[in-house]
């Protein structure tokens, strides 16, 4: 393990934070994820899904790490996805996008939502049913959560997922 990784991990252990080592194939290098001790052991499920949000040097898009956690702190299905969040709909460059919208029901607001899938998102894709997160909160403006939703070539939904644990890191490193 580097010397840099070692002092990450040290930085983030504490008696209420778990540093979580996981690869990030978007990144092209390890990825030291703080995670909250008291939410996977008091976890109702046996995995808890987790979104870890984050950019890297090279200036890219923020993407979302999606893992499962056991409660012995053992990742499960790591994932590198695209992410982008509600608040984008305002931000210039996302508004140039060709876009489609994309309607899904989120279990957690108990509502349909719109969502605006930029084209490039799942037209480059290589696999048959492209993984998207989406960052957004309830009608309120509050309870910020966050939504896979896996959409295939025509841009149907072919399944979602409500993600339990949001972790969100903009600094690049």
């Amino acid at each position: 393990m580097s010397k840099l990784i070692s002092e990450r991990i040290k930085k983030v252990e504490s008696e209420g934070k778990k540093a979580i080592l996981i690869d990030c194939e978007r990144c092209n290098r390890k990825v030291v994820v703080p995670v909250s001790k008291t939410s996977i052991i008091e976890s109702k499920t046996k995995y808890l899904p987790i979104a870890y949000i984050h950019k890297n040097s090279r200036k890219d898009n923020p993407h979302c790490l999606l893992f499962e956690l056991d409660r012995d702190f053992k990742v499960q299905l790591s994932k590198a996805v695209d992410c982008f969040f509600s608040t984008q709909k305002e931000d210039k460059d996302f508004q140039k996008l060709v876009k489609r919208d994309v309607y899904i029901y989120c279990e957690r607001c108990g509502e349909t939502i719109t969502i605006p899938i930029p084209e490039y998102m799942v037209k480059d894709s290589l696999i048959p049913k492209t993984p998207i997160s989406f960052v957004h909160n309830n009608k309120f403006g509050l309870d910020q959560h966050c939504l896979v939703a896996y959409l295939d070539s025509n841009f149907g939904d072919r399944d979602t997922r409500l993600i339990n644990m949001i972790i969100i890191d903009l600094f690049s490193y």
